[in-house]
């Protein structure tokens, strides 16, 4: 060929490989008002699909009901069967047709009619920055030839539902001709990284600030803000810390304050406090609560806490506005709540107490979108359908960050506070134009869902049949069965509960009116002394794990030392060490692990035996005749000891620390060692006292349990 013809060619190829790619034309034309004109010939593009809605099948009023038959533009599918993607300029359509029901070869069948109306969506993200995609209206026949976009997704709730597309805002599931046409080498896996979104829940999020060209850097922290980690409110997935001063100002993250009247907020401040500000912009003011006496039917006096608003720095709350304090809950375990049934949930709710126990309880019936209910388990309304949507709302509300669930990017700021609706924000193209992108929300969600139930303190087989019979256990269900196998022992029913005009906050959450709260799920103790000192979900596992070992381990040891000495002295030598365990728990944290599994080992142990020593000591003083009355009596005293020892042991905690709730119990120790020390200077020790008896410390003991022992023969 020559020097020359080698010259030649490279310089063609070198042409050829610098020359721009054309992409094939959008359909989409724009006038010069942003108006979309109606696309020609739609019928004659790419048909994907005909997701159908009659009303026969949603109780006679289904939303948008009718046959919608979608289209995509034919470059637009060769596109997409190349990469898997939808490119820039995509445009789909949907046209809508009534559905009618007819005989067809001898069977019933829904046929389609007239057309009602067409839809479409363009994909743009440098005119929609915000939401990437457009949407438009072209009304019913005869379409119009230009429309303006429908509108902000709020405006007409696009987002609520399109969040819950497959891929891009499109729901793909919907359309066997993409998902046929897809190729297999492309995935988009959700990543459930644990460790990613426990970094994330752990993030101290910033403000979004101006840089050069228009562009911004940051998160989009607020512009109004309560706090700006997920952990602030839920440190290590546990219920939140907040202090009240002597003034009654509330510090801390973890109680804010909910504001408004029914549904709606207060016109200025919305639907919540936001006690904190990005630089340049005042905070709401500052969360404060008193507590006046109250006497109750009994003639008990209580205080119940009015919460206020000090310092409110958009001008006063509107006369009608209702102030609600809310205290951010643990997380732990709420992966199993979302696994509970509809069915099961459905069978434990009594809305009209048919069955006569005097409870009522009720669904919270949330709706949607798209005009159709979901049941709210999340929140203490469960005004939250799913653990997505309260994970986006959190973020909104508290830290005042949007996503694709819920925006916009000036959080629960009001048209009122112009400061915070001109602040700069976050939002970005990269993050499906929000400040987080769905990815962010679904690694956060998986996090708290692989959160697990926290393991209870120990075992109180006597403790749990008086929490029944009187009556706790008909809200705080014990045991519900989860989808897919197992259970949850999380102590609800996800139910909605009237609890009367004393308790009401004036405020509705879904069907959930001012007076009704769901049943919170219990916590343990011990399990939240565990995470308050650093040990971890595992640490913590083995942290309980080592205590049920103690409390198996030193009963039949301790019980058979009891058999030949004086049992008082044996409980008195019971109570002083496990006082001493107790008070050198303190100690121990600092030093590490280790010092507290072992020191968790002994207390275990030690308060294991402290009952059934106490009613072995009743029994050898017992007489035939008074057999009933003394069992009857040790088991009112447990009952009232387990009922009120974890709201002093979490005041404890509360002014003292994790610590304090050892401290509490060493105080009890030391109490029962004095009382157990004069009744032995009273009266005599027993002549021949009976053997003792092992109580079974599993979830599973009973009478039936305890009958079972032959040595319990001997005491009946």
């Amino acid at each position: 060929m020559g020097r020359f013809g080698t010259y030649l060619a490279a310089f063609v190829l070198l042409l050829a490989l610098s020359a721009p790619v054309v992409h094939a034309a959008s359909p989409a034309r724009f006038d010069a008002d942003g108006k979309l004109e109606l696309p020609e010939n739609w019928r004659e593009w790419v048909f994907i699909g005909s997701p159908t809605s009659p009303n026969s099948m949603n109780n006679g009023e289904a939303y948008l009901p009718g046959f919608k038959y979608v289209y995509i533009d034919p470059e637009s599918f060769a596109h997409w069967k190349k990469t898997g993607s939808f490119r820039t300029g995509t445009m789909i359509v949907q046209e809508r047709l009534d559905v009618l029901e007819a005989e067809y070869m001898n069977n019933h069948a829904l046929i389609p009619g007239r057309y009602l109306g067409l839809m479409a969506m363009v994909k743009d993200a440098e005119r929609y920055p915000k939401t990437i995609w457009g949407f438009f209206s072209f009304g019913s026949p005869p379409y119009g030839d230009k429309v303006h976009e429908i509108g902000s997704m709020e405006e007409v709730g696009c987002a609520g539902c399109h969040y819950y597309a497959d891929q891009d805002w499109v729901f793909t599931r919907f359309y066997p001709v993409l998902q046929a046409a897809k190729p297999k080498t492309v995935a988009y896996p959700v990543k459930r990284s644990v460790d990613k979104g426990m970094e994330l829940y752990n993030k101290k999020w910033v403000p979004a600030v101006q840089i050069t060209g228009g562009e911004t850097a940051g998160d989009g922290l607020g512009p109004l803000f309560n706090a700006r980690s997920c952990a602030a409110c839920h440190p290590n997935g546990n219920r939140g810390k907040f202090t009240i001063w002597a003034d009654g100002t509330i510090k801390g993250d973890s109680l804010l304050l909910k504001v408004g009247f029914g549904k709606s907020g207060d016109p200025v401040y919305g639907g919540q406090i936001q006690q904190r500000a990005v630089p340049g912009l005042k905070g709401e003011g500052v969360p404060a609560v008193r507590f006046e006496p109250v006497r109750d039917a009994s003639g008990t006096m209580l205080r119940k806490p009015v919460f206020e608003l000090r310092e409110p720095a958009y001008g006063p709350l509107a006369k009608t506005t209702l102030i609600a304090g809310r205290v951010s809950p643990a997380v732990h375990g709420n992966g199993d709540l979302e696994k509970v049934s509809e069915a099961t949930l459905i069978k434990l709710s009594d809305p009209e107490d048919r069955n006569g126990d005097g409870i009522s309880g009720r669904i919270n019936r949330v709706k949607l979108y798209d005009g159709s209910t979901a049941l709210g388990r999340f929140g203490w309304k469960a005004g939250q359908w799913s653990l997505e949507v309260q994970t986006a709302k959190a973020f909104r509300m508290d830290l005042g960050l949007s996503s694709r669930i819920i925006g916009p990017a000036w959080g629960d700021c009001t048209p009122a506070q112009k400061d915070c609706y001109s602040a700069t924000h976050g939002e970005r193209p990269s993050s499906e134009g929000r400040e987080l992108s769905s990815h962010v929300i679904k690694l956060v969600t998986a996090t708290v869902v692989e959160l697990d139930a926290l393991l209870p303190r120990g075992v109180a087989p006597k403790g749990k049949r008086l929490f029944k019979r009187i009556g706790c256990a008909a809200c705080h269900v014990p045991e519900m069965p989860l989808t897919g196998g197992g259970a949850t022992h999380a102590y609800t029913d996800l139910l909605l509960h009237d609890t009367g005009p004393g308790l009401a906050d004036g405020l509705v959450e879904g069907s959930a009116t001012g007076s009704e709260w769901r049943t919170a799920p219990l916590m343990g103790l011990g399990p939240v002394f565990g995470s308050q000192i650093g040990l971890g979900t595992s640490g913590i596992s083995y942290f309980m794990a080592i205590f049920l070992l103690g409390s198996l381990a030193l009963q039949i040891p301790i019980g058979r030392l009891s058999d030949r000495f004086d049992r008082r002295g044996v409980l008195i030598g019971v109570a002083v060490a496990a006082g001493v365990a107790c008070a050198a728990m303190g100690l121990a944290v600092p030093l590490g692990q280790w010092p507290v599994f072992g020191l968790s080992f002994a207390i275990g142990g030690l308060s294991a035996v402290v009952y059934p020593i106490a009613m072995a000591h009743a029994n050898d003083h017992a007489k035939e005749e008074t057999m009933v009355s003394i069992m009857a009596g040790l088991l009112l005293a447990f009952g009232v000891g387990a009922s009120i020892s974890p709201f002093f042991a979490s005041l404890a905690m509360k002014y003292v620390g994790p610590v304090g709730l050892y401290l509490y119990a060493a105080g009890v120790y030391a109490l029962l060692a004095g009382f157990t020390l004069y009744r032995r200077s009273q009266r005599a020790p027993v002549a021949d006292p009976a053997d003792f008896v092992a109580q079974p410390q599993t979830s599973q003991s009973s009478v039936i349990v305890t009958s079972l022992d032959p040595r319990a023969e001997e005491i009946e």
